[in-house]
């Protein structure tokens, strides 16, 4: 996932949240330099985005940030 949240303390906490409540293991978290000082975030999870748990935390994330894409989801081996 490739994600922008708004400014304000606590919106990483806020963003992740509907993960942890699924269960949803988040295995790489990475902050890059965005336009105008803001920070984008790549996250990388266990779980396909077709999968009920991911699927329902990707809509509640999709309220909490400003930019949200899916940048690909794989099936496991």
């Amino acid at each position: 996932l490739m994600l922008a949240l708004s400014e304000e303390p606590g919106s990483l906490y806020a963003a992740l949240q509907p993960f942890a409540e699924r269960s949803i293991n988040l295995t790489r978290l990475e902050s890059r330099p965005g336009t105008a000082w803001r920070l984008s975030f790549f996250v990388e999870l266990d779980g396909h985005q077709s999968d009920r748990p991911v699927l329902t935390a990707l809509d509640e994330l999709k309220a909490r940030a400003r930019y949200l894409k899916v940048l690909g989801s794989y099936p496991r081996p």
